[in-house]
């Protein structure tokens, strides 16, 4: 997060993101309404592939980080486990991938407060914007991936090539219907888009549980074999 580059593409993303919860999402769909919480959160569908994006380029470029800053000739001679060497850096995209999300929910909070809207679901943004319903644990996985073939691969451009390239292929296959089942959509829950005032997310808050439940056992296991790797 040191470079000018990124709080350059950061400020913008966040600048996107309170501009579109102020002018976009309560106006589209049936014109001027409430601002409401799940409106608020609608942003991180609409701008969440491009945050994923980015985050799983950061993922890839950090883990060979030692490689192209020379580092490795002083990491490569040190008697240490790899896993102490690489842990940390899986440690720190998380922690930049929360600083992520919690940019959609402070823009959230800000665009409902500039409107006068005091009535805030706290729980949802929570869920949402936090959870696996497309949220930062939603990121975390999608770091994993990137995480485990780096260590499969051990090529940078290859592993970058084959997870961004896997990431808008399950994208674009279901926006297009080519892919229906959800299982087949490594880090994806049912029901994203298909929350309600009245019923939450009704039948989908379970599935949804047991869905997240599945890809936090893959993302242990790709984990350990990208340290193995």
């Amino acid at each position: 997060v040191r470079p000018a580059s990124f709080k350059i593409i950061f400020g913008l993303l966040i600048f996107i993101i309170f501009m579109q919860n102020l002018f976009w999402n309560s106006t589209y769909y049936v014109g001027h309404q409430v601002p409401l919480t799940s409106g608020m959160c609608n942003v991180r569908l609409a701008n969440g592939f491009l945050f994923m994006v980015i985050l799983m380029l950061l993922a890839g470029e950090l883990f060979y980080k030692e490689r192209t800053s020379g580092f490795w000739q002083i990491t490569g001679a040190a008697p240490s486990p790899t896993w102490v060497l690489q842990v940390p850096k899986l440690l720190a995209m998380f922690a930049v991938a929360f600083v992520f999300a919690l940019a959609i929910f402070l823009g959230g909070i800000c665009a409902q407060a500039l409107q006068g809207f005091w009535d805030m679901d706290l729980a949802l943004y929570m869920g949402d914007i936090f959870g696996y319903k497309f949220g930062w644990i939603t990121y975390m996985f999608n770091i994993v991936l990137v995480f485990f073939l780096a260590g499969l691969f051990n090529n940078r451009y290859l592993t970058h090539v084959v997870a961004i390239g896997y990431y808008l292929f399950i994208i674009i296959s279901f926006d297009i219907g080519l892919i229906e089942q959800v299982r087949f959509g490594y880090s994806l829950t049912p029901g994203l888009d298909d929350y309600s005032e009245m019923m939450g997310y009704g039948i989908w808050e379970r599935s949804s549980f047991f869905f997240f439940l599945m890809w936090t056992a893959l993302a242990a296991v790709f984990v350990l074999a990208g340290i193995q790797f």
